[in-house]
């Protein structure tokens, strides 16, 4: 029974074939169709496709030639935790394919062993992959935070402007009149401060009966409000350059969130990810971007009708958008004589695999031809270029295998392949920029490239630089010498320790033999002595050795594989989140291994810079200048600052330094603004600003709000409040102890003249009683002589006084001579 494409290669007639093509279900392109080629369309059409299947040829053998692809393979075993000791185990016993194109199918099923063989140990210590995946996800968290970004555009300088700034000219028409311009708000704000204070004034109010003219300052405006608009200011050239560099800041701004847009929605980020992995695992990592994607929307409109009847209809917004996507680098064949750059080549290919309802819905895009589609599919698809001898995929796997094709193509094959492009490419254009699809060796498709500077949409961005090669050397590379000493160390190891965990035992089975029958060591075991033995020692007979343990040398073999990954791969333990005998014990020396561990972000943030964000941004830049639908405001002459990949690197390593300027926040004298400088400890940590600081309505609200005062006026106000309650509180206190003073002084007087009156009356009792006489008349005695001792006092004070007056109590005579204060 003949197989399909044994009946394919018979050449039959037409009406046989047609037949034939409709019993197995095959697309028959109609006979004379629009889309119908002629003979000589198709031999031009299969010269060209035998031209680009010489390039692909040349790009396959170039980077088989080059030997990348077995430090790949290698790569991908080490990953794995493969060898040629335990494939078998791993992959299960069954046959292999191999990973490069010339290499012959393995057989992973173990060989019968031979019992004369010493068994050894297989063992393979994942140290790649976690080494790997350190450092990816070191490298994504630093370069690619949720919330910043690795670009900005900046408008250009230009010179005339940038002088003009400092031009003070005023502006003029051609007739001389001087220009004006409105005033700002900070100028209005200026002017009305300057002004002097002026008392109002009122009007004087016109005689009753007389009309005055309206004040034309005063008169009401359009709306009721009274007109106070402010003087104009004089027009400068400075305005007009300023004015000119607000449009071109505010335009780059624009174009920079556009393109910000395209990579979220063509998911950049996430292909970025994938990109990374692939360029620590094997040393390169290829991203496609961009190129064209279709995105779909659905937009509703509502419409009413002529009775007044609403009626909702849905329409699919469909718009070209440039994507990004991550490339497997096993399928990325570039020119072989690129060097280190993709972009130096001539012409890139990717290897994709597509199904057959997939080709068969590709003639409903633009620029696929649908006769050479249906030709494809009449070949079916057994032709494959890459792993021809692999056994172990599916029998099912009825894919086709398409080749993607980027590079430049004469006008004649271009308009052979798409004559709808002859309006797009002038007579005078000789080469253009092409994108083209092989299928089993025919071109089915031609378009051109949305970018016509020439670079390609693929960026191959290596992880450490290799000479002159465009795939880099990853971090499985770097410790594959380390990965092999720890491999070998271990499965030693482990074979002593299964050596010297027994013991070797000798025996003479002339001298003894065991009682049981059983050449077995046993507990409690009874041997017996062969009478006829030469000798009567047992000992000698029956001995026991063992092996000697190098466990520990060995163990340090072994831990020195492990010093040796840190030393090649330049990740330290320290920055996988463990501990060992290299984790230093202070703080100091812990900064310092970080940042001798941060030499690494630096070398690949710039690789990602230089091979990636920065021509991706440059291209998306181009598609935005060529997009007809995007607005002219967002196109113009920019600067492209693709450099931050390093800057988010260095803000990662200054992190620390930001945490210790927080204490220098409280004083002035510093000029540090808080929240700036939590702004970017934040962004530091990976931590998002916006979701810790107030929304824009809240913080409106509490900027209308007048400001608290400050802290240090706040306490000097409440210790000036709480010396004046002490002050009173003395002052209260004193004036209780001074009214309780006088009132006691008052009481003591009050006191003091009772008894003195009470005494007074009590001499006065015993005078009348001594004299025989009464009170009135003791009353009416000393009344008389007080009123001589006045008249005496008044003329003394006239120098006149005779000899005082005795007095009248005194006894008569006189004291003796020096007791006449005492008598």
């Amino acid at each position: 029974m003949m197989t399909l494409q044994e009946i394919d290669a018979v050449e039959l007639p037409g009406d046989v074939q047609a037949e034939l093509d409709g019993m197995l279900g095959r697309d028959v392109p109609p006979d004379g169709g629009a889309d119908q080629l002629t003979p000589e369309d198709r031999q031009l059409l299969k010269s060209l496709s035998n031209i680009l299947v010489e390039k692909r040829k040349e790009a396959i053998d170039g980077r088989k030639m080059s030997g990348i692809e077995d430090i790949w393979a290698g790569c991908e075993d080490a990953h794995e935790s493969i060898d040629d000791m335990n494939r078998g185990e791993i992959k299960g016993e069954r046959w292999q394919k191999p990973l490069t194109m010339e290499g012959p199918l393995t057989s992973s099923q173990r060989e019968q062993e031979d019992p004369n063989e010493q068994p050894r140990s297989n063992v393979f210590v994942p140290v790649t992959r976690r080494y790997v995946g350190a450092g990816w996800s070191k490298v994504c968290e630093i370069l690619l935070p949720p919330d910043d970004k690795a670009f900005s555009i900046e408008s250009t300088p230009v010179p005339d402007l940038i002088k003009g700034k400092d031009d003070t000219r005023q502006v003029s028409n051609a007739d001389g009149t001087l220009l004006t311009r409105d005033a700002t708000k900070e100028e209005i704000a200026t002017d009305q401060a300057a002004q002097p204070f002026s008392p109002q004034v009122p009007p004087e109010i016109p005689p009753q009966g007389t009309a005055q003219p309206p004040d034309p300052q005063l008169a009401p405006a359009s709306g009721g409000a009274p007109a106070s608009l402010p003087p104009g200011k004089p027009l400068q050239m400075r305005d007009l350059a300023k004015e000119k560099m607000q449009e071109a800041e505010a335009s780059a701004k624009e174009a920079e969130t556009l393109i910000l847009d395209w990579m979220v929605e063509g998911r950049y980020t996430a292909g970025m990810r994938k990109v990374a992995f692939d360029a620590a695992k094997l040393g390169v990592g290829v991203m496609k971007s961009p190129y064209s994607i279709i995105s779909r929307s659905v937009a509703t409109q509502k419409e009413t009708d002529d009775a007044g009847k609403d009626t909702i209809t849905a329409k699919i917004i469909e718009k070209v958008l440039p994507g990004s996507k991550r490339v497997n680098p096993w399928h990325f064949f570039p020119d072989p004589s690129c060097g280190e750059d993709v972009q130096t080549g001539e012409y890139c290919w990717e290897r994709d695999f597509i199904t057959e309802s997939t080709l068969k819905g590709l003639t409903k895009e633009k620029g696929y031809v649908e006769e050479l589609v249906a030709q494809v599919i009449k070949e079916g698809p057994g032709k494959r270029y890459l792993d021809e001898k692999t056994a172990d995929r599916s029998p099912y796997d009825h894919r086709y295998e398409i080749w993607y094709f980027e590079g430049f193509l004469h006008r004649d094959e271009i308009l052979l392949l798409n004559p709808s492009l002859e309006k797009e490419i002038k007579e005078t254009t000789k080469t253009a920029m092409m994108i083209c699809s092989l299928v089993n060796d025919t071109v089915i498709r031609g378009v051109l490239h949305p970018l016509q500077s020439g670079t390609f949409s693929y960026k191959a961005i290596p992880w450490s630089r290799r000479t002159d090669h465009w795939a880099g050397v990853g971090v499985a590379e770097q410790i594959f010498m380390p990965q092999l000493l720890i491999n070998a160390g271990t499965r030693a190891w482990i074979d002593n320790a299964g050596l010297s965990a027994g013991v070797q035992i000798v025996l003479d089975k002339v001298c003894i033999q065991p009682a049981d029958g059983r050449w077995i060591i046993t507990g409690n075991k009874l041997w017996n002595k062969i009478g006829d033995a030469d000798t009567n020692d047992v000992a000698e007979a029956f001995q026991t050795f063992t092996f000697p343990n190098v466990g520990a040398a060995l163990e340090a073999l072994v831990m020195y594989g492990f010093k040796l990954c840190e030393e090649c791969s330049n990740i330290p333990l320290i920055t996988q989140g463990q501990s060992g005998d290299t984790t230093p014990d202070t703080f100091g020396a812990a900064q310092l291994q970080n940042s001798n561990a941060n030499q690494m972000l630096r070398s690949v943030a710039d690789n990602f810079d230089d091979y990636g964000t920065e021509p991706t941004v440059l291209d998306h830049y181009e598609w935005l200048l060529m997009d007809p639908n995007v607005p002219n405001s967002a196109k113009g002459d920019f600067k492209i600052n693709a450099h931050g990949s390093a800057a988010l690197v260095e803000r990662h390593i200054q992190n620390q330094v930001v945490q210790g300027l927080f204490q220098f926040v409280p004083n002035p004298a510093y000029k540090i603004d808080p929240k700036k400088l939590l702004e970017e400890y934040l962004r530091g940590n990976k931590l998002t600003p916006a979701k810790f600081q107030f929304s824009k309505e809240e913080q409106d609200r509490m900027d209308s709000t007048p400001p608290p005062k400050d802290i240090k006026l706040q306490i000097a106000e409440l210790q000036a409040q709480v010396q004046m309650m002490r002050t009173k509180m003395d002052v209260d206190r004193d004036s209780v102890y001074v009214k309780a003073e006088s009132e006691r002084t008052q009481i003591e007087r009050d006191t003091r003249l009772a008894e003195l009156e009470a005494k007074t009356k009590l001499e006065l009792l015993k005078y009348a009683n001594q004299r025989q006489i009464s009170l009135e008349e003791v009353r009416a005695g000393l009344a008389e002589t007080t009123m001589k001792l006045s008249v005496q006092k008044q003329l003394a004070a006239q120098d006149k006084a005779g000899e005082a007056l005795a007095a009248p109590n005194e006894p008569p005579g006189r004291a003796p001579t020096g007791q006449s204060f005492e008598k």
